[in-house]
């Protein structure tokens, strides 16, 4: 009596209260559940284009606000909902291996019961939005005492489907572009409140970068405008146009990696998954294609001239007009890892500097900066520089600096890298500065040498702006009250400088590089 009482109760209080706010609030966010697509509302239920909402970082608890860019019907969601076993096996076989869900040889799961049972787990784990939405209240038992489970269940798989049935692409305001992602409802969530919030703290912050920006020059050194050379009109087409990653991962041999920007690639190429071969670059869309190319494969190292080997590393120097293929393809790796504003460049002014592990099995790319062959035009002694993300805190970074400075001091014509850098090329390039001049000062006080700002630049190969620049910076130089500047060649305090300056990276024998400068025919 007392159960059907309740039941009667909340069946009053629930017939004149109407829609829940929440409700209301999700349904003006997204496109009308109609039964069929239209022209006009192509996906049916799906949140809208253009909305914040709050987003899961990757490998985190934390929301964040994030603008819906895109949506899509899920590639995956027919298949694991209607194929058969056999599909879905096939489907299993194709998605990287970080994909795959532990397998049980004892418990033989489809596909579809291993993705689903996957992503219960990580809902659970991470405190996600709740998929039983209408569980039963402990108090709400059946006669024989026990909760219908079935039931529970049953309302839980329904939920997961729906939420399933698109992806969007989210970025996060206010956080590099690099972690924008293609994420399914589980991911997302509607908090007017706690979305204004977020957003306010970042146009304040916003505002006042800006502001520092403006007031501090010497700043602007360190920290050079990405946008730089281009009108506010060019910078928004160029990010209308980049918008959207034309490839989400790539398989790099045996290494499986998401992409971070746009590339310029033909659509044939757009997919989730672009498999690549770490020996010859040649680009497949299809796992079988790529297994096939693998095992008929003959190249072992990049084209082009060994010009340095040190035990277990060793750089290739690669014509852009010789080898355009693999130098093209290259580009287009680069491309997926850095936020260039030029997207299109001519393969035929660049010199490529491969670096490679070598192993028992052939030489494997690691990273590559490249440079103009006319150098005299700009002083740049390196354009573009890449690590391979798996290869990254591994010191192949100041590695590939390192040889492009010592190809400086062959040539001796000093250089620097072409601006704007990235936000991780300057910490890379400020920390090499610092150590560099702190170091060849500690000789130059040990030997009790004159310093020369012109003799410093021939000696390590930089530029002399640049070696001002970090005399300033780390305010080893200062004007004395009578006007002159004075350098502080104390060991003390350069040692103490040197400390904060990141570990020493692996150095560049001048007597191992096999080495002529280019020479152009024109």
């Amino acid at each position: 009596e007392k159960m059907s009482a309740r039941r009667n109760q909340s069946t009053e209080k629930s017939a004149g209260m109407g829609k829940r706010f929440e409700s209301v609030l999700d349904s003006s966010n997204r496109y009308d559940d109609d039964v069929q697509p239209s022209s006009e509302n192509e996906h049916p239920g799906a949140y809208k284009v253009g909305i914040k909402v709050l987003g899961l970082m990757r490998d985190s608890v934390t929301w964040k606000v994030a603008e819906v860019y895109s949506v899509r019907k899920a590639k995956f969601f027919e298949e694991i909902v209607d194929e058969d076993d056999e599909r879905d096996n096939l489907i299993y076989d194709e998605l990287p291996a970080t994909h795959h869900p532990k397998q049980n040889k004892d418990n033989k799961l489809t596909y579809k019961e291993k993705y689903l049972k996957e992503l219960r787990e990580k809902i659970q784990a991470a405190d996600a939005q709740s998929l039983g939405k209408e569980t039963l209240d402990p108090e709400s038992q059946d006669k024989g005492g026990r909760r219908d489970l079935a039931k529970v269940q049953e309302q839980q798989e329904a939920e997961l489907r729906k939420s399933l049935r698109y992806e969007y692409y989210i970025h996060y305001l206010g956080i590099d572009r690099r972690l924008d992602r293609w994420v399914t409802e589980l991911f997302i969530k509607i908090d007017t409140d706690e979305i204004h919030r977020q957003e306010s703290k970042i146009n304040m912050e916003e505002e006042e970068k800006k502001a520092q920006r403006n007031m501090d020059k010497d700043k602007q050194y360190l920290y050079n405008d990405e946008n730089h050379g281009m009108t506010e009109r060019e910078i928004q087409f160029f990010l209308q146009e980049t918008k959207l990653k034309t490839v989400e991962s790539i398989q790099f041999g045996a290494n499986w990696l998401e992409t971070w920007y746009f590339t310029a690639l033909p659509k044939e190429y757009h997919t989730k998954c672009l498999y690549i071969c770490d020996f010859c670059l040649f680009f497949c869309v299809h796992k079988r294609e790529f297994l096939r190319h693998s095992k008929k494969c003959e190249v072992r190292h990049p084209p082009g001239d060994e010009i340095y080997r040190d035990g277990d590393v060793s750089f290739f120097e690669v014509n852009g007009t010789t080898e355009r293929v693999y130098c093209e393809n290259l580009s287009y790796i680069s491309r997926m890892y850095l936020d260039h504003k030029n997207i299109f460049n001519p393969i035929d002014a660049f010199l490529f500097y491969v670096l490679c592990e070598v192993k028992a099995d052939g030489f494997h790319l690691v990273g590559y900066f490249s440079k103009e062959k006319n150098i005299e035009a700009n002083q740049n002694n390196l354009s573009c520089i890449l690590v391979m993300p798996f290869c990254q805190r591994g010191g192949y970074g100041k590695l590939l600096i390192e040889m492009s400075y010592a190809l400086s001091i062959i040539e001796r014509k000093p250089g620097g890298p072409e601006r704007p850098l990235s936000d991780l090329g300057h910490i890379t390039y400020v920390k090499y500065w610092t150590r560099r001049v702190v170091q060849h000062l500690l000789q130059l006080e040990e030997k009790q040498e004159e310093l020369s700002i012109k003799n410093m630049s021939f000696d390590t190969g930089m530029r002399e702006d640049d070696i001002l620049y970090i005399l300033n910076h780390q305010k080893i130089m200062r004007r004395d009250p009578h006007g002159r500047d004075t350098i502080n060649c104390e060991k003390e305090f350069l040692e103490k400088i040197l400390s904060f300056s990141g570990m020493a990276g692996r150095p560049v024998y001048m007597d191992r590089i096999r080495w002529k400068p280019f020479i152009s025919s024109q």
